[in-house]
């Protein structure tokens, strides 16, 4: 596995989400969801866990796009508001921010003015404990 060790220069990291897949096919049970913000990567997780996305967004990254324009498009708008409603009617038991903090995801300029991004974060912040990976990896985990 030390062929995939692209991060810090790439923001994809097989090391740390590997650590990931061995951390969730320890602690996951049967019917455990993962949900994946903000990320590219995360589908080498579902794969090898086998789980099951909390959200029909496999690839979620430019729903929370730090670029205003794409951030503030009527269409990134409603998936990203879909992409919440999902994943909170869901309740997945594991939820993976990747490559930036989730505390520092819903501060961006164009993110922090979507009274969606304000109810994910409450939901998060609320039913869910924070476990950080190396390479810019945090997975939070239903309390």
């Amino acid at each position: 596995y030390s062929v995939f060790s692209e991060f810090p220069t790439h923001p994809y990291s097989f090391r740390s989400d590997f650590q990931i897949v061995q951390y969730l096919n320890n602690r996951r049970e049967p019917g455990d969801k993962l949900g994946v913000i903000f990320s590219a990567g995360d589908t080498v997780i579902h794969f090898l866990t086998g789980m099951e996305p909390a959200t029909r967004f496999i690839q979620s990254w430019y729903l929370f796009s730090s670029v205003d324009l794409l951030a503030k498009n009527a269409i990134t708008l409603n998936l990203r508001r879909e992409f919440i409603d999902q994943l909170i009617d869901v309740e997945p038991r594991f939820i993976l921010c990747v490559h930036i903090p989730f505390d520092e995801l819903v501060k961006l300029p164009g993110l922090r003015s979507d009274p969606n991004m304000e109810r994910l974060e409450s939901y998060i912040k609320t039913h869910y404990r924070l476990r950080s990976f190396p390479d810019n990896r945090f997975l939070f985990e239903r309390i």
